[in-house]
């Protein structure tokens, strides 16, 4: 892996990039890109921030979330590609899009810049996966180019420290991560309003969603799993997208004796299983095992069929997991 140095380098100098992040983009990816942006000079770079699906609403008072960009077809080969908060082409959406600039003879240097465990990436960029967040690694980027934590930069790591920590609550938050929120808080920070529009704030399909997935609740493995689902017909009922079911599955673990969370959502001939755990169970080796990814207590994967068909192969998959543990 490269040095904070090296990186630090190519972030100074760099014009003509095109940062990206992965699929249905979070709190730590939007806000670490968006941390990047502003920290570096990103605009008067001619940076170009995209990702393959837009912005959720409930992170649209990150600052400048009006530069990014859906990626498309068209879109023209960069001098540099940034990976942020993931670590391959087909999870930010780019796979195609690098194949036909490769066609048309330009092919840009590739950047990473990720936290997550299940990264295998060996180019040019930094992975820690005992890092919170992707937030906190380009905090200390930040803190080592000895560049200021401005209101809008603070804005953004906090916001990305703050979602992959579950407001750092979660045993992954390190003495780093809050020796960094310290001093964001230094500097002028407000964390609670933040922490409103992070945690608090629901659409109103998410709300309704929220009524139905406890309708439809259920516990396997002697209390240890606890499961939601939520059907294509109550999606589409409630007018609702997968953004709307953001943060319900954090639900699962309130129930007394649970070691194991999960929420499955049928959508659009697709069911997304997002998981969580405690109490020293892991939930990135259950979704790395159905074609998906994350960390070791939050972790998530979509496989195309039917509740039906999936809710079995992942419930047992779970199951081994928890044998694990015992």
């Amino acid at each position: 892996m490269s040095s904070y140095r090296q990186i630090i380098e190519i972030l100074q100098k760099q014009q003509d990039m095109l940062v990206v992040g992965h699929l249905r983009p979070d709190a730590d990816c939007l806000g670490t890109m968006l941390a990047l942006y502003h920290a570096f000079g990103g605009a008067e770079k001619g940076w170009v921030l995209a990702d393959n699906d837009p912005v959720p609403e409930y992170l649209s008072f990150l600052p400048g979330v009006d530069a990014f960009r859906l990626l498309s077809d068209d879109m023209p080969a960069p001098q540099a590609l940034l990976m942020v908060d993931c670590s391959e082409l087909d999870r930010c959406g780019c796979t195609q899009l690098m194949a036909a600039w490769k066609a048309a003879g330009a092919e840009p240097q590739i950047y990473c810049i990720d936290h997550h465990i299940s990264n295998q990436y060996e180019g040019i960029g930094i992975v820690e996966p005992k890092a919170t967040a992707t937030s906190e690694i380009v905090a200390a980027l930040i803190e080592y180019a000895e560049l200021p934590f401005t209101d809008d930069v603070a804005t953004c790591l906090y916001s990305g420290m703050a979602a992959d920590s579950g407001c750092f609550r979660h045993s992954n938050t390190t003495p780093r991560t809050l020796r960094f929120v310290a001093k964001l808080i230094e500097g002028g920070l407000e964390p609670e309003p933040l922490n409103a529009d992070l945690f608090d704030r629901r659409s109103f399909a998410n709300m309704r969603l929220v009524g139905e997935a406890f309708n439809n609740m259920m516990v396997c493995a002697d209390g240890k799993i606890c499961c939601m689902t939520i059907s294509d017909d109550a999606m589409e009922r409630f007018g609702a997208t997968l953004q709307d079911c953001e943060n319900i599955v954090n639900f699962t673990l309130q129930l007394i004796g649970v070691k194991i969370g999960m929420l499955f959502v049928e959508y659009q001939g697709m069911v997304k299983i997002s998981m969580r755990s405690r109490f020293g169970c892991r939930v990135d080796t259950i979704a790395t095992e159905l074609g998906g990814g994350g960390h070791k207590q939050a972790a998530a994967c979509r496989m195309p069929g039917t509740l039906d068909e999936i809710m079995p192969l992942a419930l047992a998959a779970a199951k081994r997991e928890l044998a694990k543990d015992m």
